[in-house]
């Protein structure tokens, strides 16, 4: 069996609570449709208190979630652009 990624996924997700649907949602269950682990981050209206909500999920899932390389993606923006 292999080893699934995990992706700390942070953004709005409010469609729970009547309003529309977030990219966070669409692109999420696009991820977990093809084998991703997704933990969101933040079903909280109060924008304080989702906020607070995202960063406590960050360092809950600092050492599980994989970390993302910015440089690797900078590089290939710079390919792409030149």
């Amino acid at each position: 069996m292999f080893n699934m990624i995990k992706i700390l996924y942070i953004g709005n997700k409010l469609s729970q609570k009547n309003t529309n649907i977030t990219t966070i949602e669409t692109l999420g269950n696009h991820l977990i449709g093809e084998g991703y682990n997704v933990v969101y981050s933040s079903t909280r209206i109060n924008k304080l208190f989702r906020v607070i909500d995202m960063l406590f999920a960050v360092i809950k899932n600092r050492k599980k979630a994989e970390q993302f390389d910015w440089d690797h993606v900078k590089k290939k923006w710079n390919n792409l652009l030149n």
